[in-house]
């Protein structure tokens, strides 16, 4: 079936430096690409790690952005650039089946689920992935279809299946020679402490950072595990968790909605009040009265905790609020090295840590506070009606906030330009 081109107006945005060959044949972002116009047309951009990015296209295939070139400006001095992916960076899939989830790892593994249920893991640069073992066999334990993956450290995956339960894939290393089992990856669902309410909290969203995790529960709880030596896991202290462990001091601030791991550092949005189960009524009249808020943990020495307005080498263990942006809908956010975004309910972008290289103003620009990039002006910069949702010369830039992903130095997301 011939690869359907993605909506008009839709465009990507690719912010950071790429100094590490991030974007390909790029030299320095920020850069608008034009996804239908693109070949092959691109549905989703995705980073991850040091220097990696990834293509998926609307036909549902995945490309490295290694070796591909853009053709065009880019938002610098033209129309938004289209990406020629190289064929030969194309992962292969199983004959048949179509990417539905794609995740990017902060040590170079990326994961990808298919239509067809089918697992793959590879190193970023090692040249394609392969299909991940499922148990077989009577008795054997699966996970059902999954709809969702994480790629977490030392080439483990992290998968969700379509009814919450979480499963991690451990890479299985041969004995030493002469070897008494091939080389393959054991299965294992992710064991809940005994303290939990259920024994299988049904997972709603996850996010690994470079050697922790945290995890949303259906009820808007919040979990972390794995390193904890910046305070980053939330629990008030530096220890390590071998197992999700409730991140309790988030309860006062209601639920948990969002929840991004970067390298050093953690990012929540809670938001005040339940409404899932309300009725249609009711939920209009909460919608009206709710706020969120944005909490953040860990190691913040470049400001990506966005909650201290001076510059400061503390690490904070427990979550605090990132005041300057109360009062503002969030609805997604992405964590780096030293650099954390939130998507606003409304397409807004903001930013606080190392985040001047992601507006064009260098690595060493830092914000201690979270500030909105104008991506607005990226269109601004160059003759780009022609490829505008509309004739006029007027619009606005919308963000697709659950296209949001960060590298260590780099970003990506979804826009849409809509007319006035």
């Amino acid at each position: 079936m011939a690869a359907q081109p993605s909506p008009p107006g839709r465009f990507g945005l690719l912010l950071g430096h790429a100094r590490l060959g991030q974007f390909g044949g790029a030299d320095e972002p920020p850069r608008v690409v034009d996804c239908a116009g693109s070949a092959p047309p691109i549905r989703l951009l995705a980073c991850g790690g040091w220097a990696c990015c990834y293509a998926l296209s609307a036909g549902g295939e995945v490309y490295s952005l290694r070796g591909a070139a853009f053709r065009g400006a880019g938002g610098c001095e033209g129309p938004p650039a289209r990406l020629e992916l190289a064929a030969d960076s194309r992962v292969a899939l199983p004959r048949g089946e179509r990417c539905v989830g794609l995740s990017v790892g902060w040590d170079g593994g990326v994961a990808a689920v298919t239509d067809g249920g089918t697992l793959l893991s590879w190193r970023d640069g090692a040249g394609g992935g392969g299909p991940l073992a499922l148990p077989r066999g009577p008795g054997a334990a699966t996970p059902g279809r999954l709809v969702s993956v994480a790629a977490a450290p030392e080439q483990a995956v992290l998968a969700l299946a379509e009814d919450g339960r979480l499963w991690r894939w451990r890479p299985r290393q041969p004995a030493p020679p002469p070897p008494k089992e091939e080389e393959g990856a054991d299965l294992v669902e992710v064991a809940w402490p005994l303290g939990a309410r259920v024994p299988h909290p049904r997972v709603r969203s996850l996010s690994v950072g470079r050697r922790h995790v945290s995890c949303v529960d259906s009820d808007g709880r919040a979990w972390s595990w794995g390193w904890g030596l910046y305070g980053q896991l939330g629990h008030g202290d530096t220890a390590d968790r071998q197992e999700p462990t409730l991140v309790s001091a988030l309860l006062q601030h209601g639920s948990c909605t969002a929840v991004a791991c970067g390298g050093w550092h953690t990012a929540f949005i809670c938001e005040q009040g339940h409404r899932a189960e309300a009725p249609p009524r009711k939920r209009q009249r909460m919608d009206a009265a709710r706020t969120n808020r944005a909490l953040t943990c860990g190691w913040g020495e470049a400001g990506q905790l966005g909650r201290c307005p001076e510059p400061s080498r503390a690490a904070f263990s427990l979550p605090g609020v990132v005041s300057a942006l109360e009062g503002v809908p969030l609805s997604a956010v992405a964590c780096g090295s030293r650099q954390t975004l939130f998507a606003t309910e409304a397409g807004e972008l903001w930013a606080c840590g190392a985040s001047g290289h992601l507006k064009g103003q260098g690595q060493s620009a830092l914000d201690h506070e979270p500030v909105r990039i104008r991506v607005e002006e990226l269109w601004e910069q160059g003759p780009h009606t022609a490829t505008r949702a509309g004739d006029g010369d007027g619009g606005q830039v919308s963000v697709d906030a659950a296209t949001l992903s960060s590298g260590g130095w780099h970003a990506c997301v979804m826009a849409s330009w809509a007319a006035d």
